[in-house]
């Protein structure tokens, strides 16, 4: 407690022997604390224990009250320790001094790590200052941007202000005010913090909380409030209270004693009344009660003095602003090269912690993405997991990665030709893209996305590291499986529409493009062209797919693709129908029949008319003669 000009200082130290200080104020000696302790008999022992050892040593400084050991209480002990300055001090002292100061939450190693400042030789070469331009700093990290802000103004040699803009949406500001301040470096060695009260109405400069028709009509909705815009003048139930002198564009205030650091352009700082007239505001307490059980009256605004409320809901303003005094080292403007060093390194260090903090939000965002991804593949790829590795893994992630494969694309016959409406149109579509998931994926497809009235799947070869000892016929094979199971499953529903599939084998790439899984490359256009060509209710299997079908041996021979030609793979018979497209591809119509005994002409024929059949489609390579051999 300090006094002086005609103002009474309170030190708002989050110790206990600030608290003992406004019991001295107005009751001296021991019957004070005697009254308080007594009312604080349902705490625990360790807390009236700690009040107690309270000693007259820790005020011996005329402006230093050492911190006393924090004593963390839970919320409903603190309740009980706010009922009792209530009860010893009256309701006038039921302000945020008295309600909040020691309910804050440390954040420890998030606050400022400048362990040299907090020796005994870096208080003398350093100021708080150095601490308190880091305050924007630690608050970035420790509070939530879009909910409160917190910056420090100096104001002279050895002051300054601390300004918090909160909006109350999540916590009380005083917390993260207290996680803030109780851990910068100095700061409870030597260093004060102080709300101001006038004990005189004296005019001066004061800062609303919030718009000043806003406070009034929030806490005295009985009053009248009129605001001349043109005059600056804030009239309360008719009479002049005060004059505004300084009004940004912001809509919200601060609380400040110090009228340097309202005249000075503060940004963000809200509309400033200087007092005109003592005016005694009160309005009725919705939390505390008198004797007779009628609601207490609560000061709203008492002469030039603007009374912050407690920190419950009913009792919060916006914003909240205190006074930082220290003593200037002399030591210090010895030593200012040693200063400026110091604050050289914890602002490099700051900044350090900026960056890695932005590098982890990066991380953290690029985590949050790899786990859509791996949810949206999960819905269509049937090995996921393999999938998904193959593309993180991969060095140039999420890029490309080329792969071998089989390809297969499909389309359904004359679907806009149906005359269907638009509620059918989709139960179709729907219908189509279950049955060809459940051939594709049992045969160990993978399906990127869906095309309309089609679609398309792959047949991996095998990805990074995989060691299944799959080889191209293989995977070939399993499309071709998986295009009869398409046809049977429409034949079986007898759906009235037909499908045109393709099968084709090469190198694409398997890319994820704009948030979707998807294959690309030229091979991928080809096997579209080859489902071009099908007939209805036919599979078409490209050239370079029939020869890997083919044995090593016969791998360099060229099928017969004159009409009519059959060729033997295996246990299937590929029948062929020749004929050109853009001079440039041959193309061979070829039957595949199911494995087994190969059947008569008369059983292929009546197997043709229940079954689909297959299409070769020739793509040519340089250097060949494949044109020569299409006769």
């Amino acid at each position: 407690m300090m006094t002086g000009n005609g103002r009474r200082w309170i030190n708002l130290g989050p110790n206990w022997a600030t608290y003992r200080a406004y019991f001295e104020r107005d009751y001296s000696g021991k019957d004070g604390v005697g009254r308080f302790l007594l009312a604080m008999k349902p705490l625990s022992s360790e807390l009236a224990r700690a009040c107690a050892d309270l000693s007259d040593e820790m005020n011996r400084h005329t402006g230093l009250i050492r911190p006393y050991p924090d004593l963390r209480v839970s919320m409903e002990e603190w309740r009980l320790v706010e009922a009792a300055m209530i009860q010893v001090l009256g309701h006038g002292w039921h302000l945020f001094e008295a309600g909040a100061a020691s309910r804050h939450t440390a954040f420890g190693t998030m606050a400022l790590k400048a362990s040299f400042a907090a020796t005994w030789l870096g208080r003398r070469l350093t100021s708080p200052l150095d601490g308190y331009r880091n305050v924007e700093v630690e608050a970035e990290k420790c509070l939530d941007p879009r909910n409160k802000r917190i910056r420090f103004v100096q104001t002279g040699a050895g002051n300054g202000v601390i300004v918090m803009v909160h909006d109350h949406n999540n916590t009380p500001p005083v917390e993260d005010f207290w996680s803030i301040t109780s851990f910068i470096p100095g700061h409870g060695r030597g260093v004060q913090l102080f709300w101001g009260q006038e004990k005189e109405p004296l005019p001066r400069l004061s800062a609303l909380a919030m718009t000043p028709q806003a406070l009034v009509e929030r806490y005295a909705p009985d009053s009248s409030v009129d605001w001349d815009e043109e005059g600056g003048l804030l009239k309360i139930n008719g009479r002049v209270f005060g004059k505004r002198v300084y009004l940004p564009a912001r809509k919200d205030g601060l609380i400040t004693s110090t009228s340097g650091a309202v005249e000075s352009p503060i940004q963000g700082l809200l509309p400033a009344i200087r007092v005109l007239d003592d005016v005694s505001l009160q309005t009725p307490c919705t939390v505390c009660r008198k004797p007779d059980g009628s609601p207490a009256q609560h000061p709203v605004l008492r002469g030039p003095v603007l009374l912050q409320c407690s920190d419950r809901s009913e009792h919060r303003f916006r914003n909240s602003a205190f006074e930082v005094t220290w003593r200037p080292q002399r030591l210090r403007s010895f030593f200012f090269f040693v200063a400026d060093a110091i604050m050289r390194r914890t602002e490099r260090k700051a900044q350090t912690e900026r960056l890695l903090s932005a590098a982890s939000q990066k991380l953290d965002q690029a985590d949050a993405e790899v786990a859509a991804h791996r949810r949206k593949l999960r819905g269509t790829v049937p090995d996921s997991e393999e999938v998904i590795s193959a593309l993180l893994y991969n060095p140039r992630t999420f890029e490309d990665l080329p792969l071998e494969m089989a390809v297969i694309f499909l389309d359904m016959v004359g679907f806009t030709t149906k005359g269907w409406d638009s509620r059918e149109m989709v139960a179709r579509i729907k219908r189509l893209h279950e049955l060809a998931q459940g051939s594709i994926l049992r045969e160990g497809g993978v399906i990127p996305k869906t095309l309309g009235d089609g679609g398309m799947a792959y047949f991996p070869l095998g990805y990074p590291g995989d060691h299944r000892g799959l080889n191209h016929a293989d995977v070939i094979w399993a499309a071709i499986r998986a295009a009869d199971g398409i046809h049977e499953a429409i034949l079986a529903e007898c759906s009235p529409f037909e499908l045109r599939i393709a099968v084709h084998f090469g190198s694409a790439s398997l890319a994820i493009i704009n948030g979707v899984l998807d294959i690309v490359g030229p091979e991928v256009n080809f096997a579209s062209r080859v489902q071009g060509v099908a007939d209805p209710g036919t599979t078409a299997v490209s050239l370079p797919a029939l020869k890997e079908l083919m044995s090593a041996g016969m791998r360099n021979m060229m099928p017969n693709l004159r009409a009519g030609a059959e060729t033997v793979v295996g246990q299937r018979v590929f029948t062929s129908l020749g004929k050109r497209v853009n001079k440039q591809t041959a193309i061979c119509s070829f039957t595949v029949m199911p494995e087994g005994a190969r059947p008569t002409q008369t059983e292929r024929v009546l197997r043709f008319d229940r079954a689909p059949g297959s299409r070769v489609l020739n793509r040519p390579r340089r250097g060949t003669d494949q044109e020569d051999n299409t006769a």
